[in-house]
C-alpha cells in the first residue's frame, strides 16, 4: 500500500478512562456481536480493556476490572 500525506493521519479520537501506556493490538476481520470489522484492543492505566472499531472509533465492548491500580511506589517496587 502507498502511504502519503493525503491518505495518512488521525481517523478518529476516543477518550477512554485512563492513559494507554502500551501498544494497542489490531486485528482485522474480527467478528464481534455478529458483525465483522477491524478492531483495536487497548488497555488503560485504570485497569480497563476496550475493543474499538478501527474504522470509526466506536467502543464495541469494554471490561473494567475491580482491582485497584498500583501506586507509583508499588509499581516501582517500594511496597
Amino acid at each position: 500500500a502507498n502511504v502519503s500525506a493525503a491518505t495518512f493521519g488521525k481517523v478518529w479520537h476516543n477518550p477512554l478512562d485512563g492513559a494507554i501506556n502500551g501498544s494497542p493490538l489490531f486485528l482485522s476481520n474480527l467478528t464481534i456481536n455478529g458483525k465483522t470489522t477491524d478492531v483495536v484492543f487497548a488497555a488503560t492505566e485504570s485497569n480497563s480493556v476496550y475493543a474499538i472499531n478501527a474504522k470509526d472509533g466506536t467502543v464495541l465492548w469494554e471490561c473494567k476490572s475491580l482491582s485497584p491500580t498500583l501506586t507509583a511506589g508499588q509499581f516501582n517496587g517500594a511496597w
